[in-house]
């Protein structure tokens, strides 16, 4: 058997200390990623401003709040 600090369960990083730092920032990288997907859509003119909002909240968030249930603040 092998002791690790940090691995990969079920998609998160579980790491040894409890804390999510890794995974918080896995997620926000997640998210930027697909923004930088996203650009060019965001920065065309003719999309309309509601329509962008409404990309970012199905596509951005859900990638960047997914399994933040979980996370909890270690005291």
């Amino acid at each position: 058997m092998e002791i690790t600090n940090c691995y990969t369960f079920l998609g998160s990083i579980i790491t040894g200390d409890g804390y999510h730092y890794k995974e918080i920032n896995r997620r926000l990288s997640t998210g930027r990623m697909a923004m930088t997907k996203l650009e060019k859509i965001m920065k065309d003119q003719e999309v309309k401003k509601a329509t962008k909002i409404e990309i970012a909240e199905t596509v951005t968030f859900p990638t960047v709040t997914y399994g933040s249930v979980s996370w909890m603040e270690k005291n």
